[in-house]
């Protein structure tokens, strides 16, 4: 009987440890697509002309 509780409690853990992960890899994903996005911007004629 022990067992089984001992082992659905790590599940439980195992499974939350899971989901922040996730949310981690999503938050990064966000990030890099933003930044990518503002390097894809196009960028103004005077910016362009001084940033060379």
């Amino acid at each position: 009987m022990h067992k089984d509780e001992k082992q659905q409690d790590n599940v439980t853990a195992l499974l939350k440890a899971q989901v922040e992960q996730n949310k981690m890899m999503q938050e990064a994903v966000e990030k890099l697509t933003e930044q990518k996005e503002q390097e894809n911007k196009k960028k103004g004629f005077i910016s362009r002309l001084f940033n060379r």
